[in-house]
């Protein structure tokens, strides 16, 4: 017999196989992390990759901006931030004239409680903390060269220096979050978000750098602005801090993505009939959990069945989601983009990621938040007994079926062999 624990929320539910069934699991290499997070942030100030250090490029300098991601991404603000002050004390740039700007693209605005939390009480008495309005004060740094405007927050293009922390993990079609993102789709307006984002394509691949028009813009948004400096963390499968990378928009956070490959990348010799897949930590609601379903489609065998475990206690998380998800097909998806501009368009890319899987996979979801008649409504099946239905999906493959097991489907990087020189 074999058992696995797959996290569901703060439980781990057990799940077996019988050993006749051929099941591989595949989960982020257990990294030692970092005996002290302020020594390791010390460090990587104090070490940049490509740049000098922000204390010396400061100097002469009257202002600084710092964006951070919203509540929406795990990061380790509150310890770095601090150290970023002092670095730009050091340079000569007060407190009074640093500003720390919450980037959270399309996202909805963050509660003054989650923004106390965000960032701490005491960086809140040191500096201006602000949010982004994706619809107001923004200024044109250019045009791309794929011919979007790149409309960036005002308070962050005004800046002299210009910093941009954000946390290392593999991106369904942006190859990886961190570097530039911070600040595209972060602090841009949403005009320019809706066109980086209508780039994306079913065929990109997680952990794809090359060849992803939506990284490369995201890169061309970050060197428009003059993005000066980041701070990156890269975290295991616990979220313990094991490394951070700081210095060049572009080589630390190449440099970043690389350790990151190595955590998060498994290797997957075939396409398997079964994949079960948490998608812990990220399970507030289905815009955040359904990113397993983004993760896997270049491993998904077409009539295979995908079980989603969550439990997903926010719902779908939003109108706009549910109104995108509901749709029959990823092109009635991009149709309906074109006939509802003012609708989230980041919740229609997720959708139509989703969708693009459905329509050549068996869905099903073991959750709590989602009710069975909405589930159905977004195309997905309902299962309340996680053991009974993966036994059913395994007798139904018959002997034989390729079973994969994703504890941590999130953050996961499933690369098929064939895929490795193209990533």
């Amino acid at each position: 017999m074999v058992q696995v624990k797959i996290p569901y929320g703060k439980k781990q539910l057990p799940i077996s196989f019988d050993d006749a069934v051929d099941v591989t699991v595949r989960d982020i290499s257990k990294t030692t992390p970092v005996d002290s997070n302020a020594a390791e942030i010390r460090r990587a100030l104090l070490n940049p990759i490509g740049t000098a250090r922000i204390a010396e490029f400061a100097k002469g300098k009257k202002t600084a901006a710092i964006a951070i991601s919203d509540f929406s991404r795990p990061t380790f603000d509150r310890e770095i931030l601090p150290q970023l002050l002092d670095e730009l004390n050091v340079g000569g740039i007060a407190d009074p004239n640093i500003c720390i700007i919450i980037g959270g693209g399309l996202h909805a605005r963050m509660k003054p409680g989650e923004v106390h939390e965000k960032v701490g009480p005491a960086i809140r008495k040191r500096v201006r903390v602000v949010q982004h309005d994706a619809d107001r004060d923004l200024v044109s740094v250019g045009v791309s060269r794929f011919g979007n405007e790149i409309q960036i927050n005002s308070t962050m293009v005004q800046a002299d220096v210009k910093i941009a922390t954000g946390d290392i993990v593999p991106h369904p079609y942006a190859g990886f979050s961190g570097g530039g993102k911070a600040v595209m789709p972060g602090l841009a307006g949403r005009n320019t978000v809706m066109k980086n984002h209508l780039m994306v394509k079913a065929e990109l691949n997680i952990g794809q750098m090359s060849n992803n028009p939506v990284r490369e813009e995201i890169d061309e948004a970050a060197r428009l602005l003059h993005l000066d400096f980041i701070v990156n963390t890269i975290q295991n499968a616990d979220g313990d801090l094991v490394r951070v990378v700081a210095g060049d928009p572009l080589e630390a956070h190449r440099a970043g993505a690389t350790v990151c490959a190595s955590i998060y990348s498994v290797p997957v010799k075939e396409k398997p009939d079964l994949i079960v897949a948490s998608a812990f930590p990220y399970d507030r609601d289905f815009y955040y959990c359904s990113k397993p379903l983004e993760n896997t489609g270049s491993i998904v065998k077409d009539g295979s069945t995908v079980i989603l475990v969550s439990p997903c206690r926010g719902g779908i998380g939003s109108k706009d989601l549910e109104y995108f998800l509901s749709k029959p097909s990823p092109e009635t998806i991009l149709e309906s983009i074109k006939q509802n501009p003012k609708r989230n368009l980041v919740t229609a890319i997720v959708a139509y990621q989703v969708a693009c899987l459905r329509s050549r996979a068996n869905i099903i979801a073991h959750t709590e938040g989602l009710k069975p008649s909405t589930l159905r409504m977004i195309g997905l099946k309902s299962s309340t007994n996680l053991q009974k239905t993966i036994d059913e999906t395994v007798a139904e493959r018959g002997a034989g079926a390729k079973i994969l097991v994703l504890p941590h489907g999130s953050t996961t990087m499933p690369v098929l062999n064939s895929q490795q020189s193209d990533s």
